[in-house]
């Protein structure tokens, strides 16, 4: 996501790059050269998705690719704009929507359904425990005084096939979103937060 963000929003200015640039970075974080180069990988595999939706006169998956599009800049608002590392976590887990949604919908296309699975794969298996990393190691001042809650323990193995339908088929609840973070991060009830 930050890499879309980054080559995509112009109105990302110094002052939201320093703020980023200066947030404790989890293990896993990439360099910022690569979060450029998956930023302009990700334009280019939906400039293939759009294209192949356009010839083949799928009126669905081009809206689905459109709304996929938005919602990656909006991203950039509740990330950057907000300079909320839980909003850009949150905000990952509502992108995983319409991402999914457009998945399936392009499934009958073998090469946009690969082109995109390259993406969403990346998003699920990079970014998502990325941004919850990045929100726990960065919460708000006020996130910081609350207690924390055990989570139960859960398989870290999401797939689009369980994920995506689970957040986008109206299953979701407080219950579930415990499920997910425990996921990204079982051994949550065993460490502290530093800071």
């Amino acid at each position: 996501m930050i890499g879309a963000a980054v080559v995509g929003n112009a109105s990302i200015g110094r002052d939201s790059l320093r703020w980023f640039q200066d947030l404790r970075r989890p293990a896993l974080q990439l360099p910022m050269a690569a979060f450029y180069a998956v930023g302009g990988a990700y334009y280019l595999l939906m400039g293939v998705v759009v294209h192949r939706s356009v010839t083949r006169g799928d009126r669905r998956s081009y809206r689905l690719a459109m709304a996929v599009l938005a919602a990656n800049e909006l991203w950039n608002a509740t990330f950057f704009g907000r300079r909320s590392t839980r909003n850009g976590f949150l905000g990952l887990l509502a992108f995983l929507c319409p991402l999914g949604l457009l998945q399936i919908s392009i499934i009958e296309d073998r090469r946009s359904s690969l082109t995109l699975g390259a993406y969403t794969a990346y998003v699920i298996g990079y970014d998502l425990p990325w941004t919850y990393r990045l929100w726990r190691l960065n919460p708000a001042p006020a996130e910081r005084s609350a207690p924390s809650r055990p989570m139960p323990g859960c398989t870290s193995r999401w797939t689009v096939g369980v994920l995506v339908p689970l957040l986008c088929r109206g299953t979701w609840g407080p219950g579930t979103a415990v499920t997910v973070i425990g996921a990204l991060d079982p051994g949550t009830r065993r460490r502290r937060p530093r800071g």
